[in-house]
């Protein structure tokens, strides 16, 4: 589907896209009383017109989701269909709404507008600092059907969903032993890196990972591993 950016209309073929700019170059003598806008005919005025009332007549049948426009409802349904026609360039992914590649392009473009203010981190798209919000919120929507628990974010269930399933995608390079989560295999690096930043307070002996400084610890505290 071809959308107009003027109006939202959208055509099956570029041509008749092309063919419809001419009603946007023509004369706009039909004016928005509430915000002004001009329109060349006066059945685009009386659309638009619904936009102020927010008066949504056109309904998805699959979703129920409703649309002031007969052109916002045909682009609505490629999402039902399948049909994902935006290729991203960066990294492929597809969408069936441009608009929708568009909101993505900004995590590649590195640009990061909405703050978290619990605890600084940033973010390209501001549904993604909502999801983040969860954390801080401790809300927990996502549950794992294998065992019950429930986590904050998606990606947080998929990371865990991978311990269920056994599947170890990450292998180093150097050892070929494999990981279930990509951070596991960044720590592991560490080892063959030889960098050593987590130091015991109690004797100064430095470990390249944090969980071979706990087990270190038990020296020192007295408790004997089970």
């Amino acid at each position: 589907m071809f959308p107009c950016d003027e109006c939202g209309k959208a055509f099956s073929q570029k041509g008749h896209l092309m063919r419809h700019f001419a009603v946007h170059t023509a004369i706009k003598k039909f004016k928005c009383d509430e915000c002004g806008k001009l329109f060349s005919l006066k059945c685009n005025l009386q659309t638009h017109i619904l936009v102020h009332r927010g008066i949504k007549k056109h309904e998805c049948v699959e979703c129920g989701k409703k649309f002031i426009r007969k052109c916002g409802l045909k682009i609505h349904s490629l999402v039902h269909n399948g049909v994902k026609n935006f290729a991203c360039e960066e990294c492929g992914k597809t969408f069936s709404q441009k608009s929708h590649l568009q909101k993505h392009s900004l995590v590649h473009s590195g640009v990061k507008t909405f703050l978290c203010e619990e605890c600084g981190k940033m973010f390209a798209l501001k549904c993604h600092l909502q999801l983040h919000l969860n954390v801080h919120n401790g809300i927990k929507n996502f549950e794992c059907n294998e065992c019950g628990k429930h986590f904050s974010q998606s990606s947080d269930l998929r990371q865990h969903m991978l311990m269920h399933s056994g599947v170890k995608r990450y292998k180093c390079d150097l050892c070929g032993k494999q990981f279930l989560r990509k951070t596991h295999l960044q720590s592991h690096m560490r080892v063959h890196s030889g960098i050593k930043e987590f130091q015991c307070l109690e004797c100064g002996k430095h470990f390249s990972q944090k969980s071979s400084l706990r087990r270190h610890l038990l020296i020192h505290t007295g408790i004997k591993r089970q």
